[in-house]
Order: structure tokens, then C-alpha cells, then sequence
């Protein structure tokens, strides 16, 4: 349950669509909205479509719309409407899009993503690693490991959190130069980074038929 969530729950349907049309909330605000919408129904269902279809809202809206519709059987005109919206000019629109391609299991469009892994926005650089992390997780690791050298923190810490997750422990010697990086967040996913992986690295050497 999230921090709002109380509170949206006495809003009716019209109540929560202006909550998610006025600007100025946090982004996980908005989620919350949009979850609530979807617990509408199909009306609110057709609010959010129309939101995602339209895609001339604020970023953090659109956002959230798409966030939320990616967990919904939405049919193919979604999966579309995300492939167009990888063109967007705005990062955090393009990251949303890949997110949502991810959450469908949309693998066909593995090289339309890869295209975008030179984006201007580290936030759709950030997407890509986790489209591939989540839907090639063994091709992933090299793509991975060449993202810790980003120029920016985002994507450095998305891609040592993608590595811990698939537990790639061979990444550990390319990992741990980002215990010393300056901006504290990719410190701290290094070290929970490291502290996993060394566990599992030994505990495959313990499991070893050479070991």
C-alpha cells in the first residue's frame, strides 16, 4: 500500500482524474493515482488509454499511465503505441516506454532498444539495461559491464544493480572501482553489489566439481 493510497480510496473516478491531470505532485504520487483509476475499471481503463494514446500530458503523468497500463492485458495497440513513443523527445518518456516493453515481454523489439543505448538521456540509457537485463539475461552481462564506465551516475547505478540482480558475479572486478565513485548512490549500490556477489561467487567455488 502506498503513502497515499488512504486517502485517493474516498476519491471517485472524476475526483482522481483531475488529482492526475494537476501538476506539481511527486512522481510516485501520480502512480498511485493511476492505480486507483484502474480500480475504476474499464472507465478508468479507457481515461488512462486515452492519456497514453494522447501522450501530450506532462512527463510524470504519462508516466505513470504508462507504468500502470504495462501491468493491465492491455492489447496490441499498446505495444505499439510504446514502439512510437521510443521516439519521443523526451527522456523520461523513452525509459517509460522501454519499462513498459519490458513489463510485456516484448523481445521482438530487442534491436529497436538497443538503438537507443547511445540516447542523450541517461534515463533511456538506463531502460535499455533493464530491458535486457530482465528480457536476455544471459546476452545482458556485456552490455552490463560496459555501462559502469557511463558518464552518468544514472546509468552506472542502474547497470550495477542489473548485475546484481542476475547474480553475474564475474562482473566483481569491474564493480568494485564504483565503491570509490563520487556520487554516493552508485557508492552504495557497489557495495550492496559486491557484498551479494561475493557470496554467491563463493558458494558457486564451494559447489564446484573442480573445487
Amino acid at each position: 500500500m502506498g503513502f497515499y493510497t488512504e486517502e485517493l480510496k474516498s476519491l471517485n473516478l472524476d475526483e482522481l482524474e483531475q488529482q492526475f491531470d494537476r501538476d506539481g505532485n511527486y512522481d510516485d504520487y501520480y502512480e498511485e493515482v493511476a492505480e486507483q483509476i484502474v480500480a475504476h475499471g474499464e472507465p478508468g481503463l479507457v481515461y488512462l488509454r486515452r492519456i497514453v494514446e494522447e501522450a501530450c500530458i506532462d512527463e510524470p503523468q504519462l508516466c505513470a499511465a504508462i507504468w500502470v497500463l504495462s501491468l493491465q492485458p492491455e492489447g496490441p495497440w499498446y505495444r505499439e503505441k510504446l514502439r512510437t513513443l521510443l521516439q519521443d523527445s523526451r527522456g523520461q518518456v523513452v525509459a517509460s516506454a522501454v519499462g513498459g516493453l519490458a513489463r510485456i515481454s516484448a523481445r521482438d523489439l530487442s534491436e529497436t532498444v538497443l538503438r537507443l543505448q547511445t540516447h542523450p538521456s541517461p534515463y533511456a540509457r538506463a531502460g535499455v539495461l533493464v530491458y535486457m537485463s530482465r528480457l536476455f539475461p544471459n546476452e545482458a552481462p556485456p552490455l552490463l559491464i560496459a555501462a559502469l564506465k557511463d558518464a552518468h551516475p544514472i546509468v552506472r547505478e542502474s547497470a550495477i544493480d542489473e548485475l546484481d540482480d542476475l547474480g553475474y558475479y564475474q562482473a566483481l572486478p569491474a564493480i568494485r572501482p564504483l565503491l570509490y565513485d563520487q556520487p554516493d548512490p552508485v557508492r552504495q549500490a557497489a557495495r550492496t553489489a559486491v557484498k551479494n556477489l561475493t557470496v554467491l561467487r563463493k558458494d558457486a567455488s564451494r559447489t564446484s566439481p573442480d573445487s
